[in-house]
């Protein structure tokens, strides 16, 4: 198995993880050919001792390339579902491969502190329009709005399908 030269490999590192380290110093010198040349295919074979270098000097490089820096904020959500309970409220509507959307007026989410209270704000309202309901499965008679809730029914055994679609390809459905 041909492996890259440590120059090659080094170039690779810092393109791909757009890191500027010289990664060459870390692997074992290439051998040269007859006329001098480190990228003959005949001398780049793969030893034990080149794949654990190699995978180290990965490592290296992504924790350089990876800066996780403080963790972030854990944010909790509340979602309420009721018939008309969101109107008004700028929700999303779903629209996903065998999903039902929950209408846009039938739900609200709250955004929690870390005590499990709502919080308020313009910081919060900014958020709010990225968020959606949705049913996984496809047939919509699977749940219920309530106007105090959502009446979930159980799940149908369904029968996979696979016909042709209109423009050739395989479409699935679920029955």
């Amino acid at each position: 198995m041909q492996r890259l030269t440590k120059q090659q490999y080094s170039n690779t590192l810092q393109d791909l993880l757009g890191v500027s380290v010289n990664f060459e110093s870390e692997l074992p010198d290439d051998q040269l050919s007859e006329i001098g040349f480190s990228n003959n295919a005949e001398l780049l074979s793969t030893s034990n001792l080149h794949l654990e270098t190699f995978q180290k000097i990965a490592r290296s490089a992504l924790d350089k390339a990876i800066n996780l820096g403080d963790k972030p904020a854990i944010s909790h959500y509340r979602m309420h579902f009721g018939k008309g309970v969101g109107k008004g409220e700028p929700n999303t509507l779903t629209k996903g491969y065998m999903e039902v959307a929950v209408a846009k007026n039938d739900f609200y989410v709250e955004v929690l502190d870390e005590n499990g209270l709502a919080k308020n704000g313009q910081q919060v309202e900014q958020i709010k329009p990225y968020f959606s309901a949705s049913l996984r499965g496809s047939n919509p008679r699977r749940f219920k709005m309530m106007e105090d809730g959502i009446t979930l029914y159980s799940a149908l055994p369904h029968k996979e399908t696979t016909q042709a679609g209109r423009y050739g390809a395989l479409e699935r459905s679920f029955t």
